[in-house]
């Protein structure tokens, strides 16, 4: 079949009624049956089988979400067998029938049919990959109907973090600090590491949010837990400073810088200079406890780019 042909194979299909049954959500206990399907065919498209992409697309015509969010990842991602670079007019079309829900009369009801879809949907007009321009209004739409605010779905922690960067930063919205900190808090609701941090340090600082100096060093020691190095290096910056909370506490900074530094080479220099502050034997004290504090946190998150599409849920962060 044409690229012409089955451009309008899969556009005839946007037309249809898809089926309003709630599949199995990321962040849950892992993909069903249907998702682990579409998920192997996209593997062997990827490796190069057209029968496989083929496969994925007409299941797609015929109401399969996840087949439709497959082979827009094929497409946005440019690992479609016999295609070369990605083609985003087509990964568009298959994320707008893997997440478009309609009435019997085919009015819109959402678009939170597929949060995976949607997210990427928001992704690609986030960073420019639609038409050739970045549309953060736009890529707010998607984002939202990825983040499980709409149709009670279930948390998705990498829509969050990206409404709350918009709001923080005013990206095609204004400067809304507020709404910022509300989706800081939904993703760190979820354990998300640099939520975490971030909603932490808005606290600390009053920022967005009413100060709570407690609550906000809280999250930043759950952010700690779990390798975040702007949390790490926060804390500290609160035992080196000392403050109405905690005092002034050379040997517990010392330790959490080296801790730092462990994972991050621009806090080497900085690292060194505090401990050669210290007496030989706090110097000691501070090495056995960044040492004690990294060898029961040898696990750090799985990673997750955040620049990239994706077609399986998210890793799960921390307890």
């Amino acid at each position: 079949m044409s690229t012409i042909n089955r451009r309008q194979a899969l556009a005839l299909a946007l037309t249809t009624a898809m089926p309003t049954a709630v599949f199995s959500q990321p962040g849950g206990a892992g993909f069903g049956k249907q998702e682990r399907d579409a998920l192997n065919l996209a593997r062997a498209a990827a490796s190069g089988s057209p029968g496989a992409a083929d496969k994925l697309k007409r299941q797609a015509n015929t109401g399969d979400r996840w087949a439709a969010m497959q082979y827009g990842w094929l497409a946005h991602t440019g690992q479609m067998p016999n295609r070369l670079g990605r083609d985003m007019e087509m990964a568009m079309r298959a994320y707008n029938l893997s997440c478009k829900v309609v009435g019997e009369n085919q009015e819109l009801i959402s678009l939170s049919g597929n949060q995976i879809a949607a997210y990427n949907a928001g992704l690609a007009y986030y960073a420019g990959q639609v038409e050739g321009k970045r549309d953060p209004f736009a890529a707010i739409k998607w984002f939202r109907a990825a983040s499980g605010e709409e149709g009670g779905k279930l948390p998705f922690y990498p829509a969050y973090v990206y409404l709350a960067k918009i709001y923080e930063n005013g990206e095609g919205v204004p400067v809304n600090l507020p709404e910022a900190a509300r989706y800081w808090t939904a993703a760190a609701a979820q354990r998300e590491p640099t939520a975490l941090y971030t909603k932490g340090k808005m606290l600390i600082e009053g920022v967005g949010v009413g100060k709570n100096y407690f609550e906000g060093f809280t999250l930043l020691l759950r952010a700690a837990d779990q390798w975040q190095i702007d949390a790490i290096y926060m804390l500290a910056q609160i035992y080196a400073n000392g403050n109405f909370a905690h005092d002034r506490n050379d040997l517990e900074a010392t330790k959490w810088i080296q801790i730092a530094a462990s994972k991050d080479e621009r806090y080497r220099k900085l690292a060194d200079q505090m401990n050669a502050k210290l007496s030989p034997a706090d110097q000691k004290k501070a090495r056995a406890a960044s040492v004690n504090w990294m060898r029961s946190h040898m696990k750090a998150p799985d990673p997750f780019d955040y620049n990239l599409p994706i077609n399986a849920p998210p890793p799960r962060r921390g307890i």
